[in-house]
């Protein structure tokens, strides 16, 4: 298992800030960007999910807010940290932009793409390579074991 993939929470340097993320559960890897993520926030574990995944919660440093590219730039740095296989993609709202962006300019490092509460226009969607498998949740609140604002 490469040392990014253990469980628990791992840090590391993207630019200048620190970024971090933690590691849950067992199984294929699936990378959770929350999009407009906080360091002062708790990550939002999906604990259902984490019973047949590895879940990879991403968490950003103290400041502002990142920018669609700055979570592109973020997305890449975790993925190359989690060994030679590449992860399931997992948009939460605001991070939907940045997944869809990732799977568009590194589909060989995407698995699949599932966009979760997103409000990207299902134009952009199109453009989105053939080999980059698609999944769209728009859920009731509580659904995956996580409560929704």
């Amino acid at each position: 298992m490469p040392e990014g993939l253990a469980p628990g929470v791992h840090r590391f340097p993207v630019a200048d800030p620190i970024h971090r993320y933690l590691v849950a559960g067992s199984g294929p890897v699936c990378v959770v960007n929350p999009g407009r993520c906080r360091a002062d926030r708790e990550y939002r574990r999906m604990p259902a999910l984490e019973d047949c995944l590895t879940m990879v919660y991403l968490a950003a440093a103290d400041g502002p807010e990142l920018s669609v590219d700055a979570q592109v730039r973020l997305l890449r740095a975790v993925v190359s940290q989690l060994g030679d296989q590449p992860p399931l993609i997992f948009g939460d709202g605001s991070g939907c932009r940045a997944a869809m962006t990732f799977a568009l300019h590194h589909p060989e490092l995407v698995a699949g793409l599932i966009l979760y509460r997103s409000a990207v226009d299902p134009v952009d969607l199109q453009a989105l390579p053939a080999e980059v498998p698609l999944l769209i949740i728009d859920p009731p609140s509580g659904f995956l074991g996580c409560d929704v604002a």
